[in-house]
C-alpha cells in the first residue's frame, strides 16, 4: 500500500510539472485607465490634513502630453489645480497649508501611481 502511494505521488508530480506551460509575453497588456477613457475620469474624493477636511471632486482629464488633474469642490471652485508632465508636476493652484515639499512629494508620487501616469504618457511598460 505504501509503495503505491508513492508511486502515485511521484507520477501526481511528474504529471504537474509536464503541465506547466510559459504564456506568451505579449499576451498581458497593462493600460492605464486613461487609456480607456476618452473625456477624463471624475472621482468622488475627500481628504484630512492637519485640521482641514477637504472633499470634493477630483476631474483628470489628459491633455496633450500632460495629465491634468484638479480637485474642485462639489459647487466648482477648484481647491488644488496640478498638472504632470512626464519629468515633474506642475502647480497651478494649491492652497497654503499644503505647500509642503514631503507632502507634493507623496502627492505626486500617489498621483503617478494611481494613474499609471508612465504607461499613459509613454505607451510602455517599464
Amino acid at each position: 500500500m505504501l509503495r503505491f502511494l508513492l508511486i502515485s505521488l511521484f507520477i501526481f508530480f511528474i504529471a504537474g510539472c509536464a503541465v506547466h506551460k510559459k504564456q506568451p509575453a505579449n499576451q498581458a497588456q497593462l493600460q492605464s485607465f486613461l487609456a480607456k477613457s476618452h473625456n477624463g475620469l471624475i472621482y468622488r474624493s475627500s481628504f484630512n490634513y492637519k485640521k482641514h477636511h477637504i472633499s470634493g471632486l477630483v476631474v483628470i482629464k489628459p491633455e496633450k502630453e500632460d495629465i491634468r488633474v484638479q480637485f474642485l469642490t462639489e459647487l466648482g471652485p477648484a481647491i488644488m489645480d496640478f498638472r504632470l508632465k512626464k519629468e515633474k508636476m506642475e502647480i497651478i493652484k494649491l492652497l497654503d497649508e499644503l505647500k509642503k515639499d514631503v507632502f507634493l512629494t507623496q502627492l505626486e508620487y500617489d498621483l503617478r501611481l494611481l494613474l499609471m501616469a508612465n504607461l499613459f504618457q509613454e505607451g510602455e511598460i517599464k
